[in-house]
């Protein structure tokens, strides 16, 4: 286990380029077999093997996030959030507000929204599913009171031709980045322009709570602003980097579980505690949040968000 991590993490550094790496490892591991070979004794070997993983171990340590890349045209800008003194309301600067023509054919749209957080009346766990059914991307939606959703989803930073790959990211390849968006742009691009099969669960947050919420994820947005932070395939995903956010304003925390790591069944986990409504039995819950069909239909329709809570109450009332 220990040769293996020393190899991922060679070949996932910060050596540029895609040859240099591939060389680093062909050299560490004829030196693990030179030393297996070579050594005297076994306890020997073992001693140079573990010289050698801490050496790698501070060098890893010291690669350092950072806000100054090639960035994609999507993660160009990052959301930063203006508090009033009270911190009752606030003006949240890089809205994101694509429109889509297809997945590299896109207007860059950002505006700026003042809102007050008293306004703030609940929120919505959405989770998007582009293949396997146990793996996801979860991300929320928080509803004012004038029927304005505010999307939040916290995925990788990728830099210009850079893809996301779960081995990847969890040696410190991609950096964090909160994206805060117009519903319309964070729900469109999965459901129309990546064809994933998406779902929307009405929670049973409170005002105050999903208030509190909101507060907590747009100060870290600002935190990131200055201090990048690394996304982490395991421990700073989108869905364990929200449990986080949601254990520092629920009274019950959301245990880590492999239901976070397979966030694929991360709703049945919010159902089977509680944190979306239980109108229906799941499955039947599910079939009925489902929005991937009438989000396809609606496209740039500017009641967007309205029309798909619409579609959902069928089922399900309205938030109280």
């Amino acid at each position: 286990m220990a040769t293996l991590w020393m190899i991922l993490s060679v070949g996932y550094s910060n050596l540029p380029g895609n040859v240099l790496p591939k060389i680093a490892v062909g050299l560490l591991v004829v030196t693990i077999i030179t030393i297996l070979r070579l050594s005297k004794t076994r306890s020997y070997a073992l001693v140079l093997i573990l010289v050698l993983m801490i050496a790698l171990y501070v060098w890893w340590l010291l690669i350092s996030p950072s806000n100054d890349r090639n960035w994609h045209p999507a993660s160009e800008r990052l959301t930063v959030t203006e508090f009033s003194e009270s911190s009752e309301e606030a003006t949240i600067h890089n809205v994101r507000n694509f429109e889509y023509r297809s997945l590299e054919d896109f207007e860059i749209n950002y505006y700026d929204k003042e809102i007050a957080i008293d306004q703030v009346v609940g929120v919505d766990f959405i989770i998007s599913y582009w293949g396997n059914t146990s793996i996801a991307h979860t991300f929320l939606s928080f509803e004012f009171n004038d029927g304005y959703h505010l999307a939040v989803s916290i995925e990788i930073r990728p830099e210009l031709g850079e893809n996301y790959h779960p081995l990847a990211g969890m040696f410190k390849q991609y950096e964090l980045i909160y994206v805060v968006g117009d519903e319309r742009d964070l729900i469109r691009l999965r459901t129309n322009y990546r064809d994933e099969e998406t779902y929307l669960y009405r929670s049973t947050a409170s005002a105050e709570q999903a208030r509190d919420l909101l507060v907590e994820i747009l100060s870290r947005a600002n935190e990131l602003a200055k201090e990048p932070a690394f996304y982490g395939t395991i421990r700073q995903n989108c869905t364990t980097s929200l449990v986080k956010h949601i254990n520092q304003v629920l009274d019950n925390d959301i245990p880590f579980s492999g239901r976070l790591l397979f966030n694929g069944y991360s709703d049945r986990l919010a159902y089977t505690r509680g944190n979306i409504r239980k109108d229906l039995p799941f499955e039947e819950l599910k079939a009925a949040c489902y929005i991937s069909e009438i989000a396809r239909s609606l496209d740039k329709d500017p009641e967007f968000s309205r029309k798909i809570r619409k579609h959902i109450q069928k089922e399900i009332p309205t938030r109280k």
